[in-house]
This record gives C-alpha cells, sequence and structure tokens, in this order.
C-alpha cells in the first residue's frame, strides 16, 4: 500500500541515505526528506505545519539531537528540558492533527575521533529523553545509541556524527524492522 512518509530531522537524515535505503523497500510511496543541516527539535516545533502536518502524512520519523548534544556541550542553559518540550509538542501536534504512526530514532555520537568520548556522556542523555518520550506516546523507536555503539566506527562514521553509507544501511535496516514490527503489531501492511 502506498503511504506518505516524512522524515524529520537534521543533517543526518538531509543526507538522505537511509531514506533512499528505505525507500527500496517501499517503491510506490511517498518518501519526503525534511531533514535540515544544523536543525533542532525547536526547530522543527516552529516549522512543523509546513514541515509535516500539511502533508497528511501515514508515518513521521524524527531524528534529532545532535545539535542540542553540542548546544550542552557549549554549556548553554536548559538545553536538555528545551529539547523535551518541543519533542512533546511535535508529538502532541502529529497525534492529534493526523493518524500517523510516529517512529523516534534516537540521537547518536561515536567516540571517533575519540576526543569526542566526552560528548558521548552528554549524548546519552538526549537518547534517555526520546526513550522515555516513545514509551510515554508509545511510538515506535529506533534505538540507534545500541547499534552504533556495536558498530565499527571508523567505518560507520568519518567524524563521529556524520555517517557513511554503511552507517546509513544500519540506520535504514533498523527503522524497517522497526516499522515492520508496529505494522505486524496493528495487523496491517
Amino acid at each position: 500500500m502506498s503511504k506518505v512518509m516524512i522524515f524529520a530531522g537534521d543533517s543526518i537524515t538531509q543526507n538522505g541515505g537511509y531514506i533512499d535505503y528505505i525507500g527500496e523497500e517501499y517503491p510506490t510511496s511517498l518518501l519526503l526528506n525534511k531533514g535540515i543541516n544544523g536543525y533542532k527539535v525547536t526547530d522543527l516545533a516552529s516549522q512543523w505545519k509546513n514541515l509535516c502536518l500539511d502533508y497528511e502524512p501515514d508515518v513521521v520519523t524524527v531524528l534529532v539531537g545532535v545539535n542540542e548534544v553540542i548546544d550542552a556541550m557549549r554549556g548553554l542553559p536548559n538545553v536538555e528540558e528545551t529539547f523535551r518540550c518541543a519533542y512533546v509538542d511535535i508529538i502532541n501536534r502529529t497525534l492529534t492533527e493526523t493518524k500517523a504512526e510516529i517512529i523516534l530514532m534516537e540521537p547518536f555520537i561515536m567516540a571517533y575521533p575519540r576526543k569526542l568520548f566526552n560528548w558521548m556522556l552528554v549524548t546519552k542523555r538526549f537518547v534517555n529523553v526520546v526513550d522515555k518520550l516513545a514509551e510515554e506516546y508509545n511510538t515506535g523507536l529506533v534505538k540507534l545509541w545500541d547499534i552504533f555503539n556495536k558498530a565499527d566506527a571508523s567505518v560507520m562514521t568519518v567524524d563521529g556524527i556524520h555517517i557513511t553509507p554503511e552507517g546509513h544501511r544500519l540506520i535504514a535496516d533498523a527503522w524497517l524492522e522497526e516499522y515492520k514490527r508496529i505494522m505486524t503489531v496493528k495487523g496491517v501492511d
């Protein structure tokens, strides 16, 4: 069945690699890449009508958080709470204004190069926020934190944040597995 699928996020999504791989599995669906370099969840929330709701999507996927980690590392105040509140806003608006399945994807950073190791500790706080929201709102959840921490970072990333085609394949495979799980639970395609 053909569906409208929105993929919203930052530069990782904008690159489009994982979306292209997903599109190979769903060639009759309309996959819309709404990733924008540098975006945070607050940017998504401020433009959510134009980025997402106007399309009346069947599936909405969000991958965001790395730019918030950068803000937290710079010492900006209340970054986690702002992240959570803006995420709640887009989830609530999606639930009330569409019938879309929502899939959240955990943010991730790999300690490659090693200087990013401390960034991983901060990233985990944002991962925890996403996990709690997925549980609270009963959304799909792609656990990228675990997936990338088990993978060979030297193959998956060039800078600890932006990923190679192999990294995009990992995201696509994990997304496809979660989407198929959701559809099986609901008893639909």
